[in-house]
């Protein structure tokens, strides 16, 4: 009762997201479903969750700077796409069935990383 409160004060009734996760934060907040390790999940999946809110700003920055032609942004979006590259291939070396998840982000990542760093037209660019 508590949680769809909250929702309403969202401003719809039946806001289906703010329920369903305010649920998923219950569900992993609480022991439950991973014994006496769930303090552990939690604390896990919060830190998980704040590197990729970092890498999120970052690639953001890198993208406005990329925009602008910014040759800083040109550098670090190189660096960035081969580390994502990396673990891409590493997932799929672990597991062989994630490159049918992997395959489509690998492309995009191929084909952007043959702009910044091959393209003749992007590197007179910047």
């Amino acid at each position: 009762m508590g949680r769809a409160y909250m929702c309403n004060i969202v401003g719809t009734r039946r806001n289906t997201g703010c329920l369903v996760g305010s649920y998923l934060f219950w569900h992993v907040s609480t022991t439950e479903p991973f014994g006496d390790m769930g303090e552990l999940a939690a604390a896990i999946m919060g830190l998980w969750s704040i590197f990729l809110l970092v890498v999120g700003t970052i690639k953001s920055m890198v993208a406005y700077g990329i925009w602008k032609l910014n040759k800083w942004a040109r550098f670090l979006g190189i660096i960035l796409v081969i580390g994502e590259i990396l673990f891409i291939l590493w997932l799929v070396i672990i597991e062989w069935e994630f490159l049918i998840f992997f395959a489509v982000p690998l492309i995009i990542c191929l084909v952007i990383l043959y702009f910044l760093l091959i393209d003749e037209k992007t590197k007179n660019a910047f």
